[in-house]
């Protein structure tokens, strides 16, 4: 997956959950259970890669004489915000004198809906922690 992932620009997964059986130190693990999150501003780029990844996933498992099941749990379709509005972030920031950088994100915050009732954007502010040397 890490693979796959680092060859399509901007795609981001992350595993966030992992179940392992029977979970012991010195056990081989005869099932695992994992959800991998993929999050790409292109649907239909991150649909590319998720099916690179179900084959490489099943190509493996027949090599290795394992099996895998793929289940898409959740999909949330990106959403574009506005050019002008996201100028509009863009302007300001340079003209305070602020450093910005663009991203994407796939949390489900209310910007992520505006979109169809008007012209929308989103800011993130960076916690302190996140602004703290070291970090």
């Amino acid at each position: 997956m890490y693979e796959i992932t680092n060859s399509y620009s901007g795609l981001k997964t992350t595993v966030g959950k992992l179940h392992v059986h029977p979970n012991v130190a010195n056990v081989v693990p005869g099932n695992v259970e994992w959800v991998l999150d993929v999050r790409h501003e292109d649907d239909t780029l991150r649909m590319t890669a998720l099916d690179e990844m179900r084959h490489a996933l099943k190509q493996q498992a027949a090599l290795d004489g394992t099996s895998v099941t793929v289940n898409e749990l959740w999909a949330s379709p990106a959403v574009l915000f506005d050019e002008d509005v996201l100028g509009a972030i863009e302007k300001s920031t340079d003209n305070l004198g602020l450093t910005r950088m663009k991203l994407y994100s796939g949390a489900g915050h209310d910007s992520k809906y505006m979109p169809y009732f008007g012209k929308t954007g989103m800011i993130f502010i960076p916690s302190v922690q996140a602004l703290a040397p070291g970090r």
